[in-house]
């Protein structure tokens, strides 16, 4: 009786760990401006499909903001922001007062499972005021 017992636990060990392994993956999207902004202005971006507590990622995301190339402006490591029970987040962004128009990436990343990043970018403009 007790060797029987035995072998029902392992098979709910066995099945909840594939209940676990089964958990949809995050597949995360980003949105901000779709057109130019004017340099100096707030811009906000919005996360949707982010990992969750549940699927093993982190609550928070990071963000920074580069020109890709030679550029005069450095990264810019944006606020982190907390990611909602259904993968959303928000981040705001004040723009930095450039003295040419330039396409600039913003760039997200979040942990999940401690061995995997998730990473999604956007590129906006800014233009001189």
């Amino acid at each position: 009786m007790l060797r029987s017992s035995l072998v029902r636990i392992v098979a709910v060990g066995a099945t909840i760990a594939a209940l676990v392994s089964c958990a949809p993956k995050p597949d995360p999207s980003l949105v901000g401006p779709t057109s130019a902004v004017p340099a100096g202005s707030a811009i906000t971006i919005t996360g949707h499909g982010w990992g969750t507590a549940n699927s093993g990622c982190a609550t928070t995301v990071s963000a920074k903001a580069f020109v890709s190339g030679i550029s005069p402006y450095g990264a810019i490591d944006l606020p982190r922001s907390t990611v909602d029970s259904v993968g959303n987040f928000q981040s705001a962004w004040q723009t930095p007062d450039v003295s040419e128009s330039m396409k600039w990436t913003i760039e997200v990343t979040q942990a999940c499972n401690g061995s995997s990043t998730l990473v999604r970018s956007i590129v906006i403009e800014l233009n001189i005021r």
